[in-house]
């Protein structure tokens, strides 16, 4: 456990597809992309956060891994896909473009959430999600400027790897913040059904 500026960081749980569906969730996304301003996020960073946990010190952090293994071993492994795309707007910090899951990944993805949030719960943390709904995506990019119309309606209109899923079977406790520009440092990686 890295304990010198890790407590600064900001601690979230997610979900990451295999190498090979992430690159190409990517490729496909830069084509809808291409022209937009936007930059491209990397394969190694595409995720699906199932929650934000927030700054917390490494004690809290192996904690908050225990318990979620114990919510985790008795779930089995989900197989998830893709839906079509939108864009967050950012309030003066730019734009998030993004992927969501298809319809039918809805119910194992709350499943994954509350028990993800059960245990933040259990070691006593307020996940740091504040009043926002949860809205669960894949960033792909991101924008300083206001996205052009052609490209949201594109993200809006197309159905991402429509003949593509993945299989989840772990949850990951990753660390983000300043100065982190490459893969997400793991806290610790948590497999479904044990």
């Amino acid at each position: 456990m890295n304990s010198g500026g890790a407590a600064r960081l900001r601690t979230f749980i997610a979900l990451f597809p295999p190498l090979d569906v992430s690159t190409a969730l990517c490729e496909e996304a830069n084509q809808i992309l291409e022209g937009s301003g936007s930059k491209p996020v990397t394969p190694g960073r595409l995720h699906l956060t199932l929650c934000f946990v927030g700054p917390i010190d490494p004690p809290d952090q192996e904690r908050l891994g225990v318990e979620l293994e114990r919510r985790m071993s008795s779930m089995e492994p989900r197989v998830l896909g893709f839906g079509t795309g939108g864009v967050f707007e950012g309030r003066g910090r730019g734009e998030v473009l993004w992927v969501g899951p298809s319809k039918s990944s809805d119910g194992a993805l709350r499943e994954l959430r509350e028990a993800s949030l059960d245990a933040i719960r259990r070691v006593g943390i307020v996940p740091a999600e504040g009043s926002r709904g949860w809205n669960p995506h894949m960033t792909i990019g991101r924008s300083r400027r206001c996205i052009p119309d052609g490209t949201r309606s594109l993200l809006e209109g197309h159905s991402f790897l429509q003949s593509r899923q993945w299989a989840v079977a772990e949850v990951l406790v990753v660390l983000s913040g300043p100065g982190i520009s490459g893969p997400y440092p793991e806290i610790c990686r948590v497999a479904l059904g044990g």
